[in-house]
């Protein structure tokens, strides 16, 4: 359901203070690098995990539910593709999915993207959207884009809505969005990319916006912005930015990662005003990096009012593509306000990796100080002299109460090599205990199957087994980080026989996390960390400022 960004926002940082003065017992807790939850693919190659997504409420419950997708998941015939959906409760995700849909003809690639779409009808329920970027109806891969209609029995077993690409090869649905309600009629909209999309020059690219109504989305869309020149990849990246200049009405990012002016590949981001008349013909704020093969936009995210002024804020992320041009950072923070967009106010990951993917989300507020943080992640392609390296990396970064602290509060990098962790993330409060938790898609994950892809929780309470922070040899239940030899059941220490962990040196007896039917095994794999008590919380920040809302967590021995 809509939200109006002004509704509901974060307090401002003194009436945090006193809550915590006037409620001791309050704690500021960060998730643990344990999985409280996964489930995995069931097949050789079906890459769960390409995407995923916070979707809303889809069935009216009350709890946040969550979308990934699989789009190469074979249905007799290759990539057709696939996508799951596990709605939240007060446990936090089932072991199976609540629904799944399968895409309907083979190389359609259906769940290469996945989004919440708001409530399109306005019947009270969230809607979800998937795109099919190589769907065919018959007259070469167009692409396509299918909506289905949330209720109060959770998601119809067929689309509500569906909307194919012009002309072969467009790349329809490569990037799908709930835009929110761009022009304040009530029912939330829908963004779609085609990034090869062509009009007179090849891969000039195209976005389009679907306005919502009471019989759903529009049949075609009444607002459509195209790459002006060849190779500029314009769709291939969109997200909702929410109302950064606060005049009530919700905007949108649109990306050219591949716009070159006149660096080659440097990428441009545009920003294009919601009003009662719909989105602007023309973008209201645009930045372009000036940095070859930076490709500007490859990630984009509205993350909420990071600084509770009233204005929403975005991330954006780029992912250079040449070895000769890696110098920089990768993820940027652009704050609202009355006049839009303002310059970077925060940078972050300079690590020079060569084909980075970054993928960004509003993580929601995950240490319950009242502001909202984001998660990033990323899926290193190769490293730097041409050693693979395929792990991944995830962060958490804090709002600091102005903007984002310059270091994470928590970061994991799995030793399982050729995960791809960090291919997407999202983070909502799933189980509604005030604090939101992160799901991170690791598409390259090989349990039972190779390349079957992982979707792994990490919840926000930090109030399980497991102290995290330990020199060595507690045995704790899980996940403490002992330098070597404890026996804890779910930990990486170095010469240890742990039962699910993913890649210790030195033992060869790990046992896969996973069981046969794509679940995962939780009997060993409870959450575990600590958060930090509300009076050292406050005693930090009076004594030290904004860094003292987190605890920093002790580096992973590898």
């Amino acid at each position: 359901m809509h939200t109006d960004a002004r509704k509901g926002q974060f307090p401002s940082l003194p009436w945090v203070l006193v809550a915590f003065l006037l409620f001791p017992a309050t704690a500021l807790a960060f998730p643990t690098t344990t999985m409280s939850w996964a489930y995995s693919g069931s097949q050789d190659g079906e890459s769960l995990g390409t995407s995923v997504a916070h979707v809303g409420d889809l069935n009216g419950d009350g709890y946040q539910d969550v979308a990934a997708g699989a789009p190469s998941y074979n249905d007799d015939t290759p990539d057709h593709g696939r996508v799951h959906v596990f709605y939240g409760s007060a446990a936090g995700l089932p072991a199976q999915p609540s629904w799944t849909a399968v895409g309907s003809v083979r190389d359609g690639l259906f769940g290469n993207s996945v989004a919440g779409a708001g409530d399109v009808n306005g019947d009270g329920y969230d809607d979800l959207i998937v795109g099919a970027q190589d769907h065919d109806d018959g007259s070469g891969d167009a692409g396509g884009v299918f909506l289905y209609y949330g209720s109060a029995g959770g998601l119809a077993s067929e689309p509500a809505w569906t909307a194919l690409g012009e002309t072969s090869n467009d790349q329809f649905g490569c990037a799908v969005a709930g835009a929110g309600d761009v022009n304040g009629d009530g029912y939330d909209d829908v963004l779609v990319g085609s990034y090869r999309w062509m009009e007179t020059q090849v891969r000039q690219g195209k976005a389009s916006l679907f306005l919502g109504g009471p019989g759903g989305p529009e049949a075609t869309p009444s607002w459509n912005v195209i790459g002006s020149d060849s190779g500029q990849n314009l769709g291939a990246a969109l997200a909702a930015a929410g109302d950064v200049n606060g005049d009530g009405f919700d905007d949108v990012l649109i990306a050219s990662p591949g716009y070159s002016d006149p660096q080659a590949d440097e990428g441009k981001v545009m920003l294009f005003s919601g009003s009662a008349a719909g989105l602007g013909a023309t973008p209201a704020w645009e930045r372009q990096s000036d940095w070859e093969q930076a490709r500007f936009g490859m990630s984009l995210a509205g993350v909420g009012d990071i600084d509770a002024d009233g204005f929403d804020d975005v991330v954006i992320g780029s992912a250079p593509n040449d070895i000769y041009h890696l110098q920089g950072p990768r993820v940027w923070l652009y704050k609202g306000s009355a006049g839009g967009l303002s310059e970077a106010s925060w940078s972050a990951l300079e690590t020079p990796y060569l084909q980075d993917h970054i993928a960004v989300s509003g993580a929601g507020d995950v240490n319950g100080d009242g502001f909202p943080d984001v998660l990033i992640g990323r899926e290193i392609l190769q490293a730097l002299g041409g050693v693979s390296d395929h792990h991944g990396d995830a962060w958490l970064f804090l709002s600091d109460g102005d903007t984002l602290e310059d270091e994470p509060a928590w970061a994991y990098t799995p030793k399982k090599a050729e995960m791809f962790f960090g291919s997407a993330v999202a983070g909502t409060d799933l189980d509604n205990d005030g604090l939101s938790d992160l799901l991170v898609g690791s598409r390259g994950y090989n349990g039972d199957y190779l390349n079957a892809g992982l979707i792994g929780l990490y919840l926000g309470n930090g109030e399980a087994s497991g102290d995290d922070d330990d020199t060595s040899g507690d045995d704790d239940t899980s996940g403490d980080d002992d330098t070597s030899g404890d026996d804890d059941t779910g930990d990486d220490d170095a010469g240890d026989d742990d039962s699910w962990d993913e890649d210790d040196s030195s033992d060869e007896n790990d046992s896969a996390p996973f069981g046969q039917n794509g679940g995962w095994d939780c009997s060993g794999c409870a959450a575990s960390g600590s958060g930090a008590s509300a009076n050292a919380v406050l005693l930090g920040l009076l004594l030290l400022g904004a860094a003292g809302l987190s605890r920093r967590r002790s580096p992973r021995r590898r």
